[in-house]
């Protein structure tokens, strides 16, 4: 066992040595779990983040494309096609956000296997007031090995400003 005292002042390389013996020691003896899984690690974790990097107009159930790709932990997302594909079963997060023109709209919709599942709206066509409208949403889904997600228009044609409009999804277990 390591005691020091306040005179004490162990080289800080030295000080790690002897508490990385000590932290071993103590898991040896069962005073400190085995488990590693709060170790983290990049190993086998599913995380996307993207967004458009031009405006886009999309029709009415057209998958939206988000082609600057920011992070692609497990490779599961394609830029080309805006589709994710779930590695495995579990839990996984998405989040979408988007800005529109004035006098425009969107409704961007979180679709799992061609099924409309998460929903966001705003419409800026019926006004006369000139504002910038923007709009975002958050689920989380049991999703299998396979299932494919991506976001579409909804209802209608969709205006879709670039660099503010973002899909991102993770694996949470």
């Amino acid at each position: 066992m390591i005691i020091m005292t306040r005179g004490d002042s162990p080289k800080p390389k030295t000080f790690r040595h002897d508490y990385a013996t000590y932290k071993n020691v103590c898991r040896e003896m069962g005073w400190v779990p085995k488990c590693e899984c709060h170790k983290e690690t990049k190993k086998g974790s599913v995380a996307f983040s993207a967004y458009q990097s031009t405006t886009k107009s999309y029709k009415q159930h057209e998958t939206w494309i988000f082609d600057i790709v920011v992070v692609n932990d497990g490779n599961s997302y394609e830029k080309t096609t805006g589709i994710f594909t779930a590695p495995s079963d579990g839990t996984y997060g998405f989040a979408w956000a988007t800005l529109t023109d004035p006098n425009k709209m969107a409704h961007p919709y979180l679709r799992v296997n061609g099924h409309y599942k998460g929903f966001t709206a705003f419409n800026n066509s019926a006004t006369s007031q000139r504002f910038w409208s923007s709009g975002s949403n958050t689920v989380l889904f049991q999703l299998k090995k396979g299932d494919k997600v991506n976001i579409a228009s909804g209802y209608g044609a969709a205006y879709a400003r670039e660099r503010f409009t973002s899909f991102s999804g993770l694996k949470m277990h």
